[in-house]
């Protein structure tokens, strides 16, 4: 007579998970809501010692089969046998998580398992079974089986990479709790790895970068013009124009421009302007030398002091007139314009001849210029590129009709001249 196999069944859900823990039986619920009892005692090998009384780890059910028998005590659960996924899933280790990269839920490691020095592995993947009052958010059970190494292998598939996204945010936020020494060098060789592992990009997850930028803000506000954080400008285009904000206006916070009226001797106007501000505006016959040295070293002390050609002009006589024009950082716009457009046909800048008008816009060349720099992100750059030629006069007459109207000028702007004459 030829035997039948068993038919074998699968648990959705366990019961009586306290007298499971406590007495060491319980019931599984199966198809039709109908319950067969079972005793821990035949369990498979891998999850019964779980359930030793001492044991102190979390005691956790997966998804079982098993084939029903009659006994005295009536129908029973026998040859119970857990049930994995039918695929190996990736794990990462998250500090004291264990997340799959498939579905995002957390999982724990079988007893007796051990994930190495990896924090990433390939896992075989038990599902826990509803019932089990210990779970506290765990959704699986995992055996290791091989390591991936972050940065050189690579995952075909990971399920959702906004779990990879709000991993970062949540390490990032607690270094101490993952035992992170620098989150900054960690997140840039963290986002180097994923992009090469996972093709992960942050530009597909704008609430990350929204959330990493306010963190990156709030935490290292002090320290924007580090390399560091600069580097990190490739992964949160919003962070590199953060950057770029918070170092021009430490640039603009420590600068002022200067501008004076004079026939190389006497001045007549001397004004100093700084961050939209004017610090000193004298005019007329009402001032002295002595007030115009006090005024420029009051200051200009520790300050970065602007002018177009100030090198030339106006620091030759504000050295006459006894003004520490030698121990302050100096920047010629004049220079500084040839330097950054060397074709440009005219150098002479469109003034009013007011000391403290032309001293704003020189400040305001300034800035333009800073922000022509290699410095300035690139969309920065382009849009002071296109500003640039509304300070200066368009062409080499109008230059020559500036000099009549303005013959204490004529040394400043003669060396545009000859270099336009050159052109």
């Amino acid at each position: 007579m030829q035997s039948t196999t068993p038919k074998r069944y699968k648990a959705i859900q366990v019961k009586s998970w306290q007298n499971i823990c406590n007495r060491g039986f319980g019931y599984f619920e199966f198809e039709t809501r109908q319950s067969v009892w079972f005793h821990v005692t035949s369990l498979p090998k891998a999850i019964s010692p779980w359930f030793r009384r001492e044991s102190d780890q979390k005691r956790l059910l997966p998804v079982v089969s098993f084939i029903i028998i009659d006994t005295d005590k009536g129908q029973q659960a026998d040859d119970i046998r857990v049930e994995s996924e039918p695929s190996l899933q990736l794990i990462w280790r998250k500090g004291d998580d264990y997340v799959s990269l498939a579905t995002g839920k957390k999982g724990v490691i079988l007893p007796g398992y051990e994930f190495g020095q990896s924090d990433f592995f390939h896992c075989e993947i038990f599902p826990i079974l509803p019932g089990c009052e210990d779970v506290n958010g765990i959704d699986f059970l995992a055996i290791p089986h091989e390591s991936f190494i972050l940065g050189k292998d690579k995952a075909e598939a990971v399920g959702d990479r906004q779990v990879l996204a709000d991993g970062l945010v949540e390490m990032f936020r607690q270094p101490d709790a993952y035992s992170i020494d620098d989150p900054i060098v960690w997140l840039k060789q963290q986002l180097e790895e994923f992009n090469q592992s996972f093709a992960f990009s942050l530009s597909l997850h704008a609430n990350t970068q929204n959330s990493l930028t306010r963190l990156l803000q709030e935490r290292y506000s002090t320290i924007w013009l580090t390399d560091k954080v600069q580097k990190l400008a490739v992964y949160f285009p919003k962070i590199q124009k953060i950057i770029w904000s918070e170092k021009q206006e430490e640039w603009e916070k420590n600068s002022i421009a200067l501008d004076l009226e004079s026939d190389g001797n006497r001045i007549w106007q001397f004004a100093l302007w700084g961050r939209g501000t004017p610090l000193v505006n004298l005019t007329g016959q009402e001032f002295s030398d002595e007030e115009v040295r006090r005024k420029f070293n009051e200051f200009t002390a520790g300050k970065r002091v602007i002018g177009h050609n100030i090198k030339v002009w106006d620091l030759t006589i504000l050295r006459q007139k006894g003004c520490d024009v030698d121990n302050v950082d100096i920047v010629d716009t004049l220079e500084e314009e040839m330097k950054l457009c060397p074709l440009r046909l005219c150098y002479a800048l469109k003034t009013s001849h007011k000391a403290i008008e032309d001293a704003e816009k020189v400040l305001e060349l300034a800035i333009n210029q800073y922000q022509r720099s290699d410095e300035a992100p690139e969309s920065i750059r382009e849009k002071a590129k296109q500003e640039s030629d509304s300070f200066f006069l368009s062409n080499a007459k109008s230059m020559q009709i500036s000099l009549i109207s303005n013959s204490r000028k004529r040394d400043s702007v003669i060396f545009g001249l000859v270099f336009i004459m050159q052109e």
